[in-house]
């Protein structure tokens, strides 16, 4: 009897033993199923982000050893497209338009649905700067700004106490001296200049700086307004060696239509690169402009996803130790940009200058134009100063010494034609830099260049 208890207990033992064993064989294999795949899920996810890595490169922000020469301007994009200097010759038609962007639908549809009856409508954008009453009289104030919406009609804009005035006094103190405009008042005498792009040809730098020109901003490239890539211009690194060689210092601008904040990096580090090398000493300039025909791809953006983009674009450009700045037409600050976002950073303004009509004479004469029809035909009031300097007009030339004071007390104001109440311009924020006229003549150019006023020497800064 002893002995068949014993037999039993050791046969339970036995079945224990290998329900244990069997236990543990099978634990030890979902311990290695869980390892394999979780090697296989880490390498897929690291597989993953190098593919992520790969295909969205970041744009690192530094310094650059970089010059012009080393960048493969000529390489870069595909030889079967023709290039022009903007964007692809085929992004655009033949059909003359303002100089405004085309309204986006998506924008349209938004703005419809809006129940706000504010002046955004008139330009696609969500500015805050709008204020609209049905009497337009009651804005024809000091208090609000007159400028074309992108529909090409005129809308009133409040002018905001939060962004920074200027404090430029434009009466008797602006100068048409041999061609060329100044301002000189008692703490600010300004510097004259030009801006250049490929359109110019060949320049003589030695013959424009005689001519009284003081320092030279140079386009160095500009984003197509459909295709996005950047195309460099042709000229920029002889108009650079020969604008230094010459003495002029220099500054450089880039036409943008940067939609992202990458795409305002790239076209800073773009520039920055493009001109190391050089001794700039004028600002590292984002052009803001819209499509002269065609649409354009930064039409969709909203006023406050624009001024992000170029505030990326000028933290980029201070990264590297230059100067930025912001050019644009006074309609598009104050219709397509949240100036308070940009606060700090120069402003070069672009603004064809208000001028009496004698002045405007004087103006076409000298630089050659023929835009006489935009002369107004009733100057009457303007004839004893016309006469008083009539001797030195008729023999004004380059090679002149003739100075003209600008005075609001002889501009004639004619309700029947379209003239301005105020000299020089009205833009009330602050600006460095002025671009008083597209339609200049300088010796050591052919054909017509952008005028420029600097209130700041930046060369000595």
């Amino acid at each position: 009897m002893l002995n068949r208890n014993d037999d039993q207990n050791e046969a339970k033992r036995m079945v224990l033993f290998c329900i244990a064993a069997a236990s543990m064989v099978l634990l030890l294999f979902l311990v290695a199923l869980y390892s394999h795949d979780s090697k296989n899920t880490s390498k897929h996810v690291a597989k993953k982000e190098n593919q992520i890595k790969n295909e969205e490169p970041e744009i690192e922000i530094g310094k650059s050893n970089i010059v012009s020469s080393d960048l493969d301007f000529w390489d870069m994009y595909d030889k079967r497209k023709t290039y022009v200097d903007d964007a692809y010759e085929d992004d655009f038609d033949d059909t003359p338009v303002r100089n405004t962007t085309k309204l986006n639908s998506s924008i349209k549809e938004r703005k419809s649905s809006s129940s706000s009856s504010s002046l955004d409508d008139l330009d696609g954008n969500d500015s805050m700067y709008t204020s609209k009453t049905k009497d337009e009289s009651d804005l024809d104030d000091d208090k609000h700004i007159k400028v074309i919406g992108a529909d090409g009609m005129p809308a009133f804009y409040e002018i905001l106490d939060t962004v920074k005035k200027n404090k430029y006094v434009f009466n008797n103190n602006l100068i048409y001296d041999n061609g060329l405009l100044k301002y000189s008042s008692s703490d600010i005498k300004s510097l004259e200049g030009i801006d250049i792009s490929s359109y110019q040809g060949n320049i003589d730098f030695t013959k424009v700086k005689d001519a009284g020109i003081d320092f030279v901003i140079i386009k160095v490239a500009s984003r197509g307004y459909e295709s996005g890539q950047i195309n460099i211009d042709n000229r920029f690194v002889d108009y650079a060696n020969g604008a230094v060689a010459a003495g002029l210092p220099i500054g450089v601008y880039i036409s943008s239509q940067a939609i992202t904040d990458v795409e305002a990096v790239e076209e800073a580090n773009y520039a920055v690169a493009a001109s190391n090398g050089y001794d700039i000493r004028y600002p590292v300039v984002i052009d803001l402009t819209n499509a002269t025909s065609g649409k354009s791809r930064t039409d969709r953006l909203t006023s406050s996803e624009r001024s992000d983009i170029v505030k990326k674009f000028c933290e980029t450009v201070e990264v590297y130790g230059r100067k930025p700045a912001i050019r644009a037409s006074k309609d598009f600050l104050i219709t397509k940009l949240d100036l308070e976002k940009l606060k700090g950073y120069d402003i070069w303004l672009e603004d064809e200058a208000a001028l009496p009509d004698y002045i405007k004479m004087l103006y076409v004469k000298d630089n050659d134009l023929e835009d006489e029809d935009s002369l107004s035909s009733d100057s009457s009031s303007n004839s004893n100063l016309k006469s008083s300097s009539s001797s030195s007009s008729d023999s004004s030339s380059r090679s002149s010494s003739q100075t003209n004071k600008i005075s609001s007390s002889a501009y004639n104001k004619d309700e029947s034609d379209e003239q301005f109440d105020y000299i020089g311009t009205n833009y009330p924020y602050d600006f460095t830099m002025w671009q008083y006229s597209e339609k200049g003549t300088i010796n050591g150019i052919e054909g017509s260049v952008n005028m420029n006023i600097s209130f700041v020497n930046y060369a000595e800064r």
